[in-house]
């Protein structure tokens, strides 16, 4: 993703460790498989996704997400000011 006002956090960069959590709140877009200890079926179903997994079709609004677990020795939650 290019372009944006701010950067993302970014990790394993596979769709694997959750650090980019986005929500999709427009636009359209295809994504790669992502882990399911990161984002569930229901969350993905409702826009939540992993920014390395998603390839827009169109422009995007997104808001990020704070990953939900932190297993041992993963890198620590991203923090982010909220506008």
């Amino acid at each position: 993703m290019r372009g944006l006002p701010r950067k993302l956090p970014v990790g394993c960069r596979r769709g694997g460790c959750g650090i980019c959590r986005v929500l999709v709140l427009e636009g359209d877009y295809r994504s790669d498989p992502m882990s399911r200890s990161c984002v569930s079926a229901e969350d993905e179903a409702r826009g939540l996704v992993l920014a390395c997994a998603i390839y827009p079709l169109s422009d995007l609004t997104v808001r990020l997400e704070t990953p939900r677990l932190n297993k041992p020795g993963s890198m620590p939650a991203a923090q982010t000011s909220g506008e």
